[in-house]
């Protein structure tokens, strides 16, 4: 059986709570702010990084 590679996981602990804003990957409601102050949700981030790298 094949190893199923996962992509990074982020640290949001740190990261800001605000108003629900549309993520700037999914374009689904977040109340979750990246740590450059953007909306996103940490899965997104962590998909966009994982399908990104080389």
């Amino acid at each position: 059986m094949a190893r199923r590679e996962h992509g990074p996981v982020l640290d949001w602990r740190h990261c800001a709570v605000a108003d629900d804003q549309p993520c700037v990957i999914c374009g689904r409601p977040t109340p979750l702010r990246s740590p450059a102050g953007k909306p996103c949700h940490k899965t997104c981030a962590e998909a966009w990084i994982a399908s990104h790298q080389k």
